[in-house]
């Protein structure tokens, strides 16, 4: 788990950089694939990559994380990944690599991991331009649940009112949303 999330994060993946970010997405595409077992889809909107993985079970639940982090390219070169006093650090790993590397460890261990769909954005933090489409196309009427794996709201750095347009049951304390349909994640 260390392991995969020091390859995330010393894969700088500024929101402003589409480069870094088509790179970070290879990256990402080939962790899902090794703890998955299964290749996600790269979703390309106004050039800028999203990644998603479609569940096809019958109970069906949204994982919604982003890729992108605030920290310019260069970042790891002063502030690289470690793990001190048992804490990983570095830039993205509180927002929201951690949860991400998590999320993908947790899916594997589930005894039904079809049910779930995994949609990773790669602009949350400039405002989701294009990966709102992404997930706003979740929010018609159906059945399911969406997870988003964020820091506690005790312990996070920043508001998170952009995470209630997730759709289903939050992941971390807030209210219940609307359902989403899962044929059209």
């Amino acid at each position: 788990m260390l392991a995969a999330l020091e390859d995330l994060v010393m894969t700088e993946t500024p929101s402003d950089d589409l480069g870094r970010m088509h790179s970070g997405v290879r990256l990402l595409g080939s962790l899902v694939n090794r703890l998955l077992g299964e290749t996600p889809e790269t979703v390309v909107v106004e050039g800028r990559p999203h990644l998603r993985l479609r569940g096809s079970g019958d109970r069906p639940v949204l994982v919604l994380c982003h890729l992108d982090t605030v920290w310019p390219a260069g970042t790891t070169g002063r502030w690289p990944f470690a793990v001190v006093d048992g804490r990983a650090i570095g830039p993205g790993v509180f927002d929201m690599k951690a949860g991400l590397v998590q999320a993908l460890y947790a899916i594997s261990a589930l005894s039904r991991p079809d049910d779930v769909t995994l949609l990773v954005t790669t602009d949350e933090e400039i405002g989701s331009p294009t990966g709102r489409a992404r997930s706003s196309n979740t929010r018609p009427a159906g059945r399911g649940q969406c997870w988003y794996p964020s820091p506690a709201p005790r312990v996070r750095s920043k508001p998170r009112a952009r995470a209630s347009r997730c759709t289903g049951f939050m992941s971390r304390v807030g209210p219940r949303m609307p359902a989403w349909n899962p044929s059209e994640a």
